[in-house]
């Protein structure tokens, strides 16, 4: 009877969140029969029209967070017009269809992902805008809570159907499509996750909601997270102190390490917030952790500071600095602010979110001014500028001609190849030896010290006159390699050391190294020659017990700075003769 009355009361608030979020409701159903549609269909139709959904879908699904938003600033009583509020709403999804999201660039997603991002964490303040309520971070963790909650009975929700489903289909011989498991799995996120999380929000005044710390949430923090961030905190001391003695500053390490756990740090001191007066674990965690913090900040903008002089600022950089900046900011607010109000927090990450995709200040003009005064720097050092005119040079460097072509390649993936300066307004890729007078570089490409050579021609096709058994070795990198040619012979091949061994009765036949073969195609060829004919890749060696030769079909290795021949792989193949 208690399960029962859970799930009738269960239904019942799902029943009033459909009537108190009536418009989310409808944007999320037809989000998810939009989806379904797309994923049923999506092969059969024209790209043009199959961009075109995607796009409507994704205004669509833009509508959840905005008309949620709406509704909380409809229930803070600011309005009494609230056909005005959606009508509004809607425009500003027509416009952001129509001028906003003309494509599916990287560029048009990111600014997707920002805005949909700023209102959902703006849908979590708003009804904060209107009470003095101290318990913000208490009522975030609810939501958070009922998320969780929600997440796993969606799941649970989806594995109950899908197994109907299976039973069905095995037991009784009705076939579904296997489509059919995909569309449960979106109507379970798409339609019933949304209706039981709207469920559990708060309705009434949140002044008058006395929210309680949940118990285990407040043990996860206390005695596991807590601890393992001091732990951490003392390994990046002691990491920084490392770097500081050997004077060596790792590359592209610090800004990731620190931003994850500073970002971490950040959510668990909002999380324990009200209970810096309840307990004194606490207390001193958030007095210190806090503290400790800044200086690693500081280390992590010299590093992001470092790849920004080497390389200029990205996309990708611009974000990383931006969270280090919020971070940093919500580090110093809630240290020297005696009765701090979490609540700016999450204001100020809306609005950073919202900030960095829109203005002269968004991620792409800054990343754009940035690229082009690196790219002007370059032509300017190599005389390739004449007033606003590039001048084709063919002296450039290796490494600068690298720089430009990753210079233009990402503003071709990112932006577009207008908004690089001094180039033809039509100007691509493929001009580029015409324009700058040198071809599109890539920095994979193989330096001069490393070498790869392959056979021409098929390597498998080989002749086994005069040889008794033929084996082949491709694609062995860690463990060693055992095969059995005859009950009482074994070959043995080690591909870390290179090293083949032939053993019989106990008694080693032969025991060579390959990384001759790969020495001796290396003074012949070097690096200038990557294809070689399968004879000059095939070595002939013999000894009293047996007569062998080996075919290679690739081979690649490096050479060290002090002419030391190194092979990293190598593939082929043997035949053997035993006297």
């Amino acid at each position: 009877m208690k399960i029962y009355a859970y799930i009738k009361k269960a239904f019942a608030s799902m029943k009033v969140a459909i009537q108190r979020f009536p418009i989310t409701i409808v944007i999320t159903t037809l989000v998810s029969f939009l989806l379904m549609y797309l994923a049923h269909q999506s092969s059969n139709l024209d790209s043009n029209v199959l961009t075109q959904l995607q796009r409507i879908t994704m205004v669509l699904a833009l509508g959840i967070p905005l008309s949620l938003c709406i509704k909380r600033i409809l229930e803070m009583k600011l309005s009494s017009i609230p056909l005005l509020f959606y009508a509004i709403g809607i425009l500003l999804l027509v416009l952001y269809y129509l001028f906003f999201l003309k494509d599916l660039s990287q560029l048009s997603i990111i600014r997707y992902i920002a805005i949909t991002l700023s209102l959902y964490i703006a849908f979590i303040f708003l009804p904060y805008g209107s009470t003095s309520s101290q318990d913000f971070e208490l009522y975030t963790i609810r939501l958070g809570g009922r998320f969780f909650l929600t997440g796993i009975y969606a799941f649970i929700l989806f594995l109950g159907l899908a197994g109907i489903l299976f039973t069905i289909d095995k037991l009784l011989g009705i076939p579904f499509p296997s489509e059919l498991y995909l569309d449960v799995w979106i109507l379970s996120i798409g339609i019933f996750a949304p209706t039981f999380f709207l469920a559990g929000v708060p309705k009434t005044s949140l002044s008058k909601i006395s929210f309680s710390y949940p118990h285990a949430f407040q043990v996860l923090l206390l005695y596991i997270v807590m601890p393992l961030l001091t732990i951490y905190t003392s390994i990046l001391y002691i990491f920084f102190a490392k770097i500081i003695l050997t004077h060596q500053w790792p590359e592209g390490l610090v800004a990731h390490l620190v931003l994850w756990y500073s970002m971490i740090t950040t959510g668990v001191l909002f999380c324990i917030q009200s209970l810096r007066s309840k307990n004194k674990w606490v207390a001193i965690f958030y007095h210190w952790i806090s503290r400790l913090i800044l200086p690693i900040l500081v280390i992590m903008f010299m590093s992001i500071g470092i790849r920004i002089h080497e390389y200029g600022i990205t996309s990708n950089r611009y974000f990383v600095a931006l969270a280090g900046i919020w971070v940093t900011g919500c580090m110093l607010y809630l240290t020297f602010t005696k009765k701090p109000k979490t609540i700016w927090l999450l204001i100020s990450l809306s609005c950073l979110t919202f900030l960095s995709v829109w203005g002269p200040w968004s991620h792409k003009n800054i990343s754009v001014i940035s690229q082009n005064h690196r790219l002007e720097k370059i032509l300017t050092q190599n005389n390739m500028l004449k007033g606003n005119k590039i001048i084709p040079s063919t002296t450039v460097s290796q490494k600068e001609q690298v720089e430009v072509s990753q210079i233009l390649s990402y503003f071709d993936r990112m932006y577009s190849l207008q908004d690089v300066h001094y180039v033809p307004s039509d100007f691509t890729i493929n001009q580029m030896e015409e324009i700058f007078g040198f071809p599109q570089q890539s920095p994979y490409a193989f330096s001069n010290n490393y070498f790869y050579y392959h056979a021409i021609g098929n390597p498998t096709i080989i002749s086994i006159q005069d040889y008794d058994y033929f084996i082949g070795f491709q694609n062995y990198y860690s463990s060693t390699l055992s095969k059995n040619i005859l009950n009482d012979v074994e070959v043995t091949y080690q591909p870390q050391e290179k090293v083949l061994t032939i053993i019989q009765n106990n008694k080693e036949l032969y025991h060579t190294s390959l990384n001759k073969w790969g020495t001796q195609l290396y003074q012949k060829y070097g690096t200038d020659k990557t294809e070689i004919t399968t004879q000059d890749m095939t070595f002939y060696d013999e000894n009293e017990n047996i007569k062998i030769s080996f075919v290679l079909s690739d081979i690649h290795g490096e050479v060290m700075k002090n002419n030391e021949i190194i092979i990293n792989d190598i593939n082929f193949y043997i035949l053997i003769n035993i006297k």
